[in-house]
């Protein structure tokens, strides 16, 4: 029948129908479909018919087996017909499906507009000819100086001990020191520099000191230093099957176990940048159910040790917000509310890994809720 000749690129639009029907197992996914519009027959990729909280809706993608290094991604005029399509058809939700990635106009176009831009991956898939490749933020870290000292204030006078051998009920002060500092570091965006704070205690707390003596503090100072700090690098996304949301930076699974790899990377390298974009900052907040955001950390030589004293028992609760005030607007995230149910997220924190060439990083879930 006319307007039904084989596309290249059905076997592609086959492999993006399963993929969207495996994360969606209730909804109605068609691929391939020819439906009458105002001007006349129009094709539909991959067709959805799906609930949402009781809501129904429709979405209509439009896949594009484009190559990274033969074809380049996919621009602007691409977003522009799609726009055109989703009015004559009258779709609720537009979407791009291409593993090359998409020009800055295409996706500040599709931005504005909005329409969805994706990649897919399903491991072993052989219809998926170009696998998902995308830059990947990451910090690269090193721990160079950890200190405190301990303060007492009482009346306008201080005293202070610099002992960076005293203990808390017999365990090191240090030791609870650097793992807040790893902490905080997960907790912020934060790259190279000097950050200092005090903690100050409920009430006063001895503390014994390397003579054998106690010293009685109200307060403690504590500072670190890093050096190093964000980096970018072209890496290939695949996993059991998922697609890849280009201008949030999400991944978007099925229910049940998975596995998400980011493959060739190497964090001893990179491209050094000032501060990675905006939506690689709130990629951890504001997560839906069955998306995954991640980031990734390589933190050099922490050395933190055990035991660590139960030093957070005697701070004011504050002081406890690992969030550091004061950050510059390129490094603060956008306050957002989390939703319930089911949220993904991961964080890789790698402290001493394997790294050099080639290296993948794997998420493996049980089909659980990730925290």
């Amino acid at each position: 029948m006319a307007g039904k000749k084989p596309k290249r690129g059905r076997p592609f639009e086959e492999a993006v129908a399963e993929v969207v029907q495996a994360i969606d197992p209730q909804a109605t996914v068609t691929q391939g479909q020819w439906i009458d519009g105002p001007d006349g027959r129009r094709d539909q990729d991959v067709f959805i018919q799906g609930t949402v909280n009781g809501t129904s809706y429709s979405a209509l993608i439009e896949c594009k087996d484009y190559d990274r290094e033969s074809t380049g991604p996919v621009g602007i005029a691409v977003v522009d017909a799609l726009d055109s399509k989703r009015r004559d058809l009258h779709v609720d939700i537009a979407i791009i499906c291409c593993n090359a990635g998409f020009t800055e106009p295409a996706a500040r176009k599709a931005k504005r507009v909005g329409i969805v831009l994706i990649g897919v991956f399903r491991q072993s898939d052989g219809r998926i000819r170009h696998q998902l490749t995308e830059q990947v933020y990451f910090r690269r870290l090193k721990i160079d100086h950890v200190g405190f000292r301990l303060e007492h204030v009482e009346r306008g006078a201080k005293r202070e001990c610099k002992d960076g051998t005293a203990t808390y009920q017999g365990r090191p002060v240090k030791n609870w020191l650097c793992h807040r500092v790893v902490e905080t570091i997960i907790a912020n965006p934060i790259g190279h520099g000097h950050y200092a704070g005090v903690f100050e205690f409920k009430h006063p707390i001895e503390f014994t000191i390397a003579d054998g003596g106690i010293f009685v503090a109200t307060q403690m100072f504590s500072e670190f230093t890093l050096s190093g700090g964000w980096f970018e690098q072209l890496a290939t996304i695949d996993g059991t099957a998922g697609v890849f949301d280009f201008l949030r930076r999400r991944v978007r699974v099925g229910a049940g176990p998975y596995q998400l790899h980011f493959k060739d990377m190497d964090l001893t390298k990179g491209n050094p940048i000032d501060y990675p974009p905006r939506t690689e900052l709130d990629v951890l907040t504001g997560i839906s159910p069955g998306e995954v955001g991640f980031q990734l950390l390589y933190l050099q030589d922490a050395n933190c040790h055990d035991p660590v004293p139960s030093l957070h028992d005697v701070i004011v609760e504050r002081d406890l917000d690992l969030q550091i005030a004061g950050l510059p607007p390129e490094l603060q995230r956008t306050p957002r509310t989390l939703g319930s149910g089911g949220q993904k997220t991961q964080m890789f924190v790698s402290r001493n890994p394997k790294v050099g060439p080639n290296h993948t990083f794997t998420l493996t879930s049980s089909g659980e809720t990730l925290n």
